[in-house]
Protein backbone atom coordinates (compact mmCIF):
# COMPACT_ATOMS: atom_id res chain seq x y z
CA UNK A 1 0.00 0.00 0.00
CA UNK A 2 1.06 3.69 -0.70
CA UNK A 3 2.36 5.03 2.40
CA UNK A 4 0.23 8.32 1.71
CA UNK A 5 -2.65 5.79 2.65
CA UNK A 6 -1.03 4.96 5.81
CA UNK A 7 -1.26 6.49 9.25
CA UNK A 8 1.39 9.77 9.52
CA UNK A 9 4.26 9.10 12.03
CA UNK A 10 2.99 11.01 15.54
CA UNK A 11 -0.89 11.07 14.57
CA UNK A 12 -2.65 10.37 18.05
CA UNK A 13 -6.17 9.70 18.58
CA UNK A 14 -8.43 10.94 21.82
CA UNK A 15 -11.94 11.66 22.73
CA UNK A 16 -14.07 13.95 24.48
CA UNK A 17 -17.69 13.59 26.07
CA UNK A 18 -20.59 15.36 24.17
CA UNK A 19 -22.99 13.63 26.58
CA UNK A 20 -22.65 11.64 29.71
CA UNK A 21 -20.93 8.53 28.26
CA UNK A 22 -21.26 9.50 24.81
CA UNK A 23 -17.64 9.88 23.61
CA UNK A 24 -17.24 11.62 20.27
CA UNK A 25 -13.37 10.57 18.95
CA UNK A 26 -10.59 12.66 17.09
CA UNK A 27 -7.34 12.02 15.41
CA UNK A 28 -5.10 14.51 15.16
CA UNK A 29 -0.84 15.37 14.13
CA UNK A 30 0.82 18.38 14.53
CA UNK A 31 3.92 19.50 14.10
CA UNK A 32 6.94 21.68 16.14
CA UNK A 33 5.46 24.58 14.49
CA UNK A 34 2.35 25.29 12.69
CA UNK A 35 1.69 27.41 10.27
CA UNK A 36 -1.93 26.66 10.30
CA UNK A 37 -4.40 24.39 11.20
CA UNK A 38 -7.29 22.22 8.69
CA UNK A 39 -9.89 20.79 10.22
CA UNK A 40 -11.72 18.16 8.63
CA UNK A 41 -15.65 17.83 9.19
CA UNK A 42 -15.99 14.92 7.12
CA UNK A 43 -19.93 13.74 6.11
CA UNK A 44 -21.75 11.10 7.88
CA UNK A 45 -20.67 7.31 7.32
CA UNK A 46 -16.96 8.96 7.55
CA UNK A 47 -14.04 7.95 9.46
CA UNK A 48 -10.65 9.51 10.50
CA UNK A 49 -8.58 6.85 8.92
CA UNK A 50 -9.94 7.74 5.31
CA UNK A 51 -8.11 11.03 5.90
CA UNK A 52 -4.84 9.97 6.25
CA UNK A 53 -3.79 10.96 2.96
CA UNK A 54 -5.01 14.67 3.53
CA UNK A 55 -2.90 14.63 6.75
CA UNK A 56 0.45 13.16 4.94
CA UNK A 57 -0.50 16.90 2.98
CA UNK A 58 -1.12 18.91 5.53
CA UNK A 59 1.89 17.76 7.28
CA UNK A 60 3.88 18.44 3.87
CA UNK A 61 2.92 21.97 4.07
CA UNK A 62 3.57 22.50 7.61
CA UNK A 63 -0.04 22.47 8.76
CA UNK A 64 -2.09 20.42 12.26
CA UNK A 65 -4.54 18.15 10.77
CA UNK A 66 -7.28 17.44 12.95
CA UNK A 67 -11.07 15.22 11.83
CA UNK A 68 -13.43 13.62 14.23
CA UNK A 69 -15.91 10.65 14.08
CA UNK A 70 -19.25 12.25 14.18
CA UNK A 71 -21.67 10.71 16.79
CA UNK A 72 -22.57 7.20 15.63
CA UNK A 73 -19.51 7.04 12.85
CA UNK A 74 -16.50 5.51 13.24
CA UNK A 75 -14.63 4.96 16.79
CA UNK A 76 -17.18 7.63 18.11
CA UNK A 77 -20.28 6.52 20.34
CA UNK A 78 -23.96 4.94 18.94
CA UNK A 79 -27.11 6.64 19.25
CA UNK A 80 -28.42 3.28 20.23
CA UNK A 81 -26.92 0.72 22.31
Amino acid sequence: MDAKFLQPDGFAFDTFERLPGRKIRYGYVTPEQPKAILVVLQGLSEFVEKYYEIAHWALDHNMAFYALDWMGQGGSARYIE
